[in-house]
């Protein structure tokens, strides 16, 4: 009987990064598909399969239904999950005036009248993971001893917010895994100030093996014929823009200012393009002020899957966004961007752990036009040849999981 590799993560809804992750475990993984089975779970079940995405079980399920055994491997996906608690992962599973709605009613009962944990703790039971105080730190407690836990390349922008109780329960589960692997830095510096003792491995985003797998000729043939039709009749002149919707009130216009200003000196045409479509990550919404506002011709293609996503990036010329994962696919791809990190810490430590020195330090939204004939610029060469490097770790990353988690095939 084949052994399960359950893989957990926020794949439940549409959010291009987190996506990825299951995809490209299973793929860098295959090698032990034989031996076992792979099931995946998120917050919720889903299906998301018409966007390229796997469908999912529930939390609830892979907890209350007693699905591991010892010998099976439960797989933490990847992301920026350290410290998120469970306010903002069930603002995700409501519609977008609801979610205005919790968010106000969270603001003012959990933080103002400091009833957080308790609302915390009701969201959990109300999920079925009573014993997840956070929701992607998982409890020893809560499986066989023999059961094998792993948090793959993951990140914790939020980590130094983190409640006392909260920090102690992340200490002690933790410290109870038997593979931890970090994507920058900064998480891993923080992990060991509250008092991880085993070894933290520094890992690249574990998403940045997609080329691999996924070279544009494959890409190619997942793509729809209207977004095909657009960047072949734009080859090599277009940039691939994207932006958090958190940012619009501030800096809508100079958003828009810094884009006309790139079309009209670079010649480069521009696609906008939403890479997350749920509360908190609701680049359509601000996509589409910029679009209506620009004086220039510009693109901004609907309802895109992950390959559609995957491709736009990887035939353009330039990637401009605050998405981390925009960053890594661009990265994967070889091809030149700037990544935003106004507002975006998890973004601004993975460049500074990753990326080449030009590029490392980010970008405001005032500098977009006067970074992006930089960015073009840069020798092909030395992003083809941070590629390989980052790729090269990712996989070797992949192989430590063959030989100390996973039986290595005969």
């Amino acid at each position: 009987m084949k052994k399960t590799l359950a893989i957990l993560g926020a794949i439940d809804r549409f959010n291009y990064g987190d996506l990825l992750f299951p995809l490209l475990i299973e793929e860098a993984l295959q090698n032990v598909k034989f031996q076992y089975q792979f099931e995946y779970f998120g917050f919720k079940r889903s299906d998301l399969s018409a966007t390229g995405a796997k469908k999912t079980k529930s939390i609830r399920d892979l907890i209350q239904q007693s699905t591991l055994k010892d010998g099976d491997v439960l797989l933490v996906a990847g992301g920026d999950v350290l410290g998120i608690n469970w306010m903002p992962m069930h603002l995700h599973q409501l519609k977008f005036l609801q979610a205005r709605v919790f968010e106000s009613y969270f603001k003012f009962f959990g933080k103002a009248l400091k009833q957080g944990m308790a609302i915390n703790a009701r969201l959990a039971k109300r999920y079925g993971a009573e014993s997840f105080v956070l929701p992607w730190i998982i409890p020893r407690s809560a499986f066989k001893p023999g059961v094998r836990i792993v948090y793959n390349t993951v990140s914790g922008s939020k980590l130094h917010t983190l409640h006392p109780a909260y920090r102690s329960y992340l200490k002690e589960n933790l410290n109870g895994a038997d593979l931890i692997s970090v994507r920058d830095s900064v998480t891993r510096n923080q992990l060991i100030q509250i008092g991880i003792e085993i070894p933290v491995s520094l890992v690249p985003d574990s998403a940045v093996i997609m080329s691999q797998y996924y070279p544009i000729d494959r890409l190619k043939s997942m793509i729809r014929p209207e977004i095909q039709d657009w960047i072949d009749s734009h080859a090599g002149r277009y940039l691939c823009f994207q932006v958090k919707q958190s940012l619009e009130k501030r800096h809508l216009q100079q958003i828009v200012r810094e884009l006309e200003a790139i079309y009209n000196t670079q010649n480069l045409n521009i696609l906008l393009l939403p890479i997350g479509r749920v509360p908190m990550h609701e680049d359509h919404l601000i996509l589409k002020k910029v679009k209506d506002r620009l004086k220039v011709p510009c693109f901004l293609p609907q309802d895109l899957t992950l390959f559609e996503i995957m491709y736009c990036i990887a035939s353009s010329n330039l990637y401009i966004g605050t998405s981390l994962h925009g960053v890594v696919t661009a990265l994967s791809f070889s091809v030149p961007h700037l990544g935003i990190i106004q507002d975006t810490p998890k973004l601004a430590a993975f460049l500074n752990d990753w990326d080449i020195d030009a590029l490392k330090q980010g970008i405001r939204i005032d500098e977009i036009n006067k970074k992006a004939a930089q960015a073009i610029g840069i020798d092909k060469k030395e992003l083809k040849g941070m590629k390989d490097y980052l790729m090269g770790l990712v996989l070797d990353h992949y192989k430590r999981i063959y030989s100390e988690i996973l039986p290595i095939p005969n």
